[in-house]
């Protein structure tokens, strides 16, 4: 009896190890490779559960899905891999049902999967109204911080040759401006090596992050760019705050993005007097808090002429009042039991400023993003009146500055250097 019960226990024991020692996958995925569907209609949430690279038929699976990843509606279902490798699900409501499935193997977790579809997201609408007084607000921001540029004279603009960073192609300068608050702004240019111009000009934001000390990535060839920091310190010796999207939270007047935003608005002013620009083709692009700012620079600045905004943030922060989810800093997070301070933040929300876009404009949404909601993107996308918008949709995609970015900059530089124009 006793070499029975051992014996089952070794059995156990190998068969726990060869799970442990198992490679699981679980690919998940909508049975339309474009993920958008109409209202009501249904779309298949599609699994392929592999197990050292061969179907496999064992465990239960578990499909999570709700709007937005908001965690406020959840449906759950729960097959077993030979019962079914899908699940049907629609949306009555325009938004986006996001579906996680777990494979689990004796109640454990060996493997997870997440995909989301779209369902008419061209009706999404952003959940709170606008302030009454949000064109008024910013007019007078514009104003003060002309203000602050015209007194400033020479010292506005202050440019440090920067080598070191230099290509190639491009010589580089540190540059800080003047700003609200007496405060500075950081950041590069870059100006072609060869020849004498004229060239476009292209406004370029960073994702959340402290300041960058060099621009890397987000310099373009062929035009002259300014990668400007949202921070007011020198990158070189400062420090970055924590949790520097809420300050200011409480009073749009000290709000931390006001200040980079009006800062950013008059260092392009500025670059519009190089002596290298060619007096009328100047874009704006930025992934994440620099795709919402782009949204905001679009808007403030009528002198742009095209905009990139890869998965912009600071989008839509009432989005759970139509069931969604906002996009970062998730305001509503900090705020939910605070409607004043909700109440102040709506000045820098970006679904706002796309209202007042009217250039060119191209717009990225990753369907599963985690930080910058599908939703809150098409909330601000569909208040933008400008006839030239475009919306890449990016089915399958996280938070990620990817190949589409690269793209539709590529779009921008092009109609920014074409003759045509």
């Amino acid at each position: 009896m006793n070499k029975i019960r051992l014996w089952v226990a070794a059995l156990a024991v190998v068969a726990a190890w060869q799970v442990a020692a198992a490679e699981y996958q679980l690919k998940v995925d909508t049975d339309r490779p474009a993920a958008v569907y109409e209202l009501g209609e249904s779309a298949g949430f599609v699994v392929e559960a592999l197990c050292d690279g061969e179907a496999s038929r064992i465990g239960e699976l578990v499909f999570t899905i709700d709007n937005d990843r908001n965690n406020r509606n959840e449906w759950v279902y729960r097959r077993a891999p030979w019962e079914g490798d899908r699940v049907e699900f629609a949306l009555s409501e325009p938004g986006f049902a996001f579906c996680r499935v777990a494979w689990l193997i004796d109640g454990a977790e060996v493997a997870a999967g997440e995909t989301a579809a779209a369902f008419a997201p061209e009706l999404i609408r952003q959940g709170r109204p606008e302030p009454a007084d949000f064109d008024a607000f910013w007019a007078a921001g514009r104003k003060e911080a002309e203000a602050v540029r015209l007194a400033a004279g020479d010292d506005y603009a202050r440019l440090t040759p920067a080598p070191e960073l230099a290509t190639a192609t491009l010589d580089v300068w540190k540059v800080n401006f003047a700003n609200v608050g007496d405060t500075r702004l950081w950041g590069f240019l870059s100006v072609p090596k060869e020849g004498e111009g004229p060239f476009p000009a292209v406004v370029v934001v960073p994702g959340a992050s402290p300041a960058s000390k060099g621009p890397g990535g987000h310099v373009l060839e062929g035009v002259i760019t300014l990668f400007i920091n949202v921070h007011d310190y020198d990158p070189d010796t400062g420090e970055c705050p924590p949790d520097y999207p809420l300050i200011g939270a409480a009073d749009r007047g000290i709000n931390f993005f006001r200040r980079a935003w009006l800062g950013m608005d008059q260092a392009a002013e500025w670059l519009r007097s190089h002596p290298k620009f060619d007096g009328k083709n100047l874009g704006v692009c930025g992934f994440s808090q620099g795709g919402g700012s782009t949204l905001a620079l679009a808007a403030l600045n009528p002198n742009f002429v095209f905009a990139v905004a890869n998965q912009p943030a600071l989008c839509d922060f009432g989005a759970e009042s139509r069931g969604g989810r906002s996009g970062w800093p998730f305001f509503i997070n900090n705020f939910r039991d605070r409607p004043e301070v909700m109440a102040e933040v709506a000045y820098i929300d970006c679904a706002n400023f796309a209202g007042r876009i009217t250039c060119p404009i191209i717009v990225l949404a990753g369907f599963i993003d985690v930080a910058c909601a599908p939703g809150s993107i098409y909330a601000a996308y569909n208040n933008i009146p400008a006839e030239g918008k475009s919306i890449v949709n990016q089915p399958n995609t996280n938070h990620t500055w990817g190949v589409d970015y690269n793209n539709a900059r590529a779009e921008m530089v092009a109609a920014l250097r074409s003759p045509e124009k």
